[in-house]
């Protein structure tokens, strides 16, 4: 993952947790990543990649807001990637944008290049309005709304990224209706902040599993219609019920290797703990290599903390699902995650649809001749 503008962003999201984050730091903004340090740690990632069968590179851009670097910068860094991939291994680009800035130019490089975009859209009008707003106080949801409308003309692949607020949470079957359509969903329960001077605008544990009830309905109605809508919490469940390993790092029950370059270079091992304390070291010293950063005893103390299980996780029949959550999230005083009550909630109510709905996808592989 690349922070290519730091935490500089057009918006002033009220939530945003990177702002907070990066407040906590000695020097909260780096400033706009160079054609340099991009150079570095592209070079960085193809040594690291090799050039075997499996060898495979994802660049992630996230911010603040990854397009206020502009599209010479994105232009040059595909450009740069194709000169160092001599050996043409896959590369995959994702990034990830309040959709402010998106135009006809950027739209026609994404698909040219073939970024997959997240667009975040908070459900509803009402709801996103209130949080994701121009610095001058202004609602942004009409044109955001216009950004996803450009990416479907264009054809560039997107998903939609949700933040779950405690306000969102009681709008969850309109929630469903708005943005069924974009086909590709994420959910993402609002952080609580890291310092008690920020207001929390998290979800509380009874309003969120009502949330997740409501979207789930959802899901599940247009599953058994034969018009399913991909959702990412809920199709990993699924994914665990056929035995398929979790894609979402924050269900894996724990943390695993995932470097966060700002734009100075600096590498993080998680895009929630780019702090000071955690920093692993920067690209741009020459005598610095990614499985350098990976063995490092920072990176390891970092990926060990989050291998404790509480003795209530051993004992609940929904841990092989649930798996504690993501550790950020594990803010309850015996290290459960803050979400357990409400996952809790949510499987006594569903286990068994998201069971039939697993049945379901076994038994149509296993008509095509495929393994689940």
């Amino acid at each position: 993952m690349i922070k290519p503008a730091s935490s500089s962003c057009n918006l002033r999201c009220s939530y945003c947790f990177y702002t907070e984050e990066a407040s906590c730091r000695s020097c909260a903004n780096r400033g706009m990543m160079t054609e340099e340090i991009a150079a570095a740690v592209i070079t960085k990632a193809f040594d690291y990649a090799g050039t075997g069968n499996d060898a495979r590179i994802a660049f992630s851009f996230q911010g603040g807001e990854p397009l206020l670097a502009g599209l010479p910068f994105f232009r040059f860094f595909a450009d740069a990637v194709k000169k160092e991939n001599q050996s043409h291994i896959p590369v995959d680009y994702a990034l990830q944008t309040n959709g402010i800035l998106l135009d006809d130019a950027f739209a026609a490089f994404f698909v040219k290049e073939q970024f997959l975009i997240g667009l975040s859209i908070d459900g509803i009008r009402s709801v996103h309005d209130q949080y994701r707003l121009h610095p001058d106080g202004g609602g942004t949801y009409d044109k955001v709304s216009r950004a996803a409308d450009l990416l479907a003309a264009y054809r560039v692949p997107y998903n939609i990224l949700c933040v779950v607020t405690d306000a969102l949470c009681a709008h969850g079957n309109a929630v469903w209706n708005a943005l069924r359509d974009h086909r590709y969903l994420q959910f993402i329960p609002c952080l609580p902040p890291m310092t008690e001077q920020t207001p929390s605008y998290a979800p509380t544990e009874e309003h969120y599993a009502r949330f997740l009830s409501d979207i789930f309905r959802g899901y599940y109605r247009d599953f058994r219609a034969g018009s399913p809508v991909s959702v990412r919490t809920f199709d990993n469940w699924l994914g665990i019920l056929l035995r398929r390993p979790p894609e979402s790092c924050a269900m894996c029950g724990v943390c695993m290797p995932s470097l966060v370059v700002e734009s100075d270079g600096e590498v993080y091992p998680c895009d929630f703990y780019a702090l000071d304390n955690f920093s692993l070291g920067n690209l741009c010293n020459s005598d610095t290599t990614i499985a350098d950063l990976l063995q490092a005893p920072q990176m390891q103390a970092f990926l060990s903390a989050s291998h404790t299980v509480p003795d209530i996780c051993r004992r609940c029949r929904y841990y092989p699902l649930c798996r504690n959550g993501c550790r950020r999230e594990r803010t309850l005083s015996d290290c459960r995650t803050r979400h357990c009550q409400a996952y809790q909630r949510f499987f006594d109510r569903h286990i068994g649809q998201l069971e039939e709905l697993a049945d379901l996808i076994e038994y149509h592989m296993k008509q095509k001749g495929r393994t689940p």
